[in-house]
């Protein structure tokens, strides 16, 4: 994580409790998985890289990683035609596994990047249907989720330079192109 990012983390500015949160995010780095079975894990991390390409050596956050320890924690909601979120997310994984060795007979993590968008593309707009499953609705609570694993992780707040995680004690100069001496420059 950026230097300078970190040191605001960690300064008076931020609250205890969002400094925890935000250190826990930075430090869940467990590349195994914790609470999803391997081969459904395995698909999980296909699914994200093509949903949120990231490069592996820049800054890299496992979102795959963090949505398995989030696996049963849920979100607070869901839609009443879905399963409780750790349960949609697995059967939605193993769907989409059973349909990419339907009609590709591979798995979806050894598609190519055009097969693997073709399969997904389909799920989004509810040409790849589940009798069990809403398909459309999982896909749309999977980018969600994974959106708002990737912002909310420090470093991709670091490379926004946003600020707004630090409210204490003042700010003093608030205006347009305007920052405060203590806010992390823009990289």
């Amino acid at each position: 994580m950026d230097q300078s990012y970190l040191a605001l983390i960690q300064s008076d500015r931020v609250a205890k409790r969002t400094r925890e949160v935000l250190l826990q995010r930075e430090n869940n780095t467990e590349p195994a998985p914790q609470s999803i079975a391997n081969e459904n894990f395995v698909v999980l991390q296909a699914v994200l890289q093509r949903l949120i390409p990231r490069n592996e050596s820049d800054n890299f956050i496992d979102i795959a990683a963090l949505m398995d320890s989030q696996k049963n924690a849920g979100d607070g909601w869901r839609y009443a035609n879905m399963p409780p979120d750790g349960v949609a997310l697995v059967l939605g994984l193993q769907l989409l596994e059973s349909a990419a060795q339907t009609r590709h007979g591979a798995a979806f993590a050894s598609l190519d990047f055009a097969g693997q968008d073709t399969l997904l593309g389909q799920v989004q707009k509810g040409e790849l249907t589940w009798p069990e499953l809403d398909a459309r609705r999982w896909f749309e609570d999977l980018l969600a989720g994974a959106a708002e694993i990737y912002v909310s992780h420090p470093n991709t707040l670091a490379s926004m330079a946003f600020s707004g995680i630090a409210f204490l004690p003042e700010w003093p100069a608030i205006g347009l192109n305007s920052a405060q001496l203590w806010e992390p420059k823009e990289r």
